[in-house]
């Protein structure tokens, strides 16, 4: 045993938070749109005018894995160095049209090149494979009008069986806990993405049209994402053609966190004074998610910008593999189903 496992193992122990059971993305988006935000008294902001405009593909520097992974090559869980989150607010991304404009034509466009031109999906194997980090932030009201967020960052390495049972790792703030694994039931499995554009909408966003289908369309897509690996290249065009039918915005070409180039497309919606908007994050070639952004207009932050990020994903690798990681030093946990 090196002393880094011993640290680790002891850092575990010491965790105060270490018998908790994360949320799946899925229950987060699923509590995000439901949870209140402290600025009823603000007003909410002017709808932004969305001029339609026309698609230019262009390649990534790099795209998302889509591969088999050996269970013998799995990634530095527990050697890479962990950043502690600050007390600042999470940085915007950079994007070519920064007011946005309608993006109808352009999720159509892609929806048919990846259907065209996209690689072969690999072939599956025993386990599906994950690996993303996400950013979220706690409020906290100073008394002045003005909310304090604190991010939160952690990273999550998920492997799933075919029959839904699944292992999963965190690192939260640096610190690495323990591999936890769950049951299959209560996890639910990935959007059906099959039918008309309009079915597909339907089935993820409720029977009845609402402002927020597009909004609900992206939180589950990418949520799935996270959890399930991305979509077959044919699951990845009727997710375009879907989302073109409901209201959402082109943000143009943007250089995700992980540094990759992509163009991003958001929805939203509007609630308690507030402009709550996804943005997600694709791979002009494949199609395949790169990350998404959680994006909030008319609370004002320590800085005094409108618009701030409330929270972020980025998906790092998407795969198979052959099985699952050994317990090692740090342990494995069997979880129950969610509370």
């Amino acid at each position: 045993m090196t002393t880094n496992d011993t640290v680790l193992r002891q850092l575990t122990e010491l965790d105060p938070a270490r018998d908790l059971a994360p949320p799946t993305p899925a229950q987060a988006a699923h509590l995000r749109a439901r949870i209140p935000t402290h600025a009823e008294d603000l007003p909410a902001p002017a709808p932004l005018h969305r001029p339609r405009r026309r698609l230019a593909l262009a390649s990534a520097a790099a795209a998302v894995v889509l591969g088999v992974l050996s269970t013998a090559v799995l990634p530095g869980i527990i050697s890479g160095t962990g950043t502690t989150a600050t007390a600042a607010a999470i940085p915007m991304l950079e994007y070519a049209v920064p007011a946005g404009v309608d993006a109808a034509a352009e999720l159509e466009q892609l929806a048919d090149h990846v259907r065209e031109t996209a690689p072969p999906d690999p072939a599956p194997g025993p386990y599906t494979y994950t690996h993303y980090r996400e950013s979220t932030w706690a409020s906290e009201d100073r008394g002045d009008g003005v909310i304090e967020r604190h991010p939160r960052e952690v990273e999550r390495w998920t492997w799933v069986a075919a029959d839904g049972t699944s292992r999963t790792l965190d690192k939260t703030d640096g610190v690495t806990g323990t591999y936890q694994d769950w049951p299959a039931e209560g996890h639910g499995t990935a959007a059906d993405l099959s039918g008309t554009p309009e079915q597909v909408v339907r089935r993820i966003a409720g029977a009845e049209p609402e402002e927020r289908d597009g909004w609900e369309l992206i939180g589950t897509y990418q949520s799935d994402v996270s959890r399930y690996g991305q979509f077959s290249a044919k699951d990845r065009a009727a997710f375009f053609e879907a989302l073109a039918t409901t209201d959402v915005t082109s943000y143009g070409n943007v250089t995700d966190r992980a540094g990759r180039k992509g163009i991003a497309f958001g929805s939203s919606f509007q609630h308690d004074g507030l402009v709550d908007e996804y943005r997600i994050i694709v791979d002009p070639d494949t199609g395949a998610v790169l990350g998404s952004e959680d994006v909030i207009t008319g609370l004002k932050d320590a800085s005094g910008e409108d618009e701030v990020v409330k929270s972020y994903l980025v998906i790092l690798e998407s795969g198979y593999a052959d099985g699952l990681p050994e317990c090692g030093d740090i342990g494995c946990r069997s979880m129950g189903l969610p509370g």
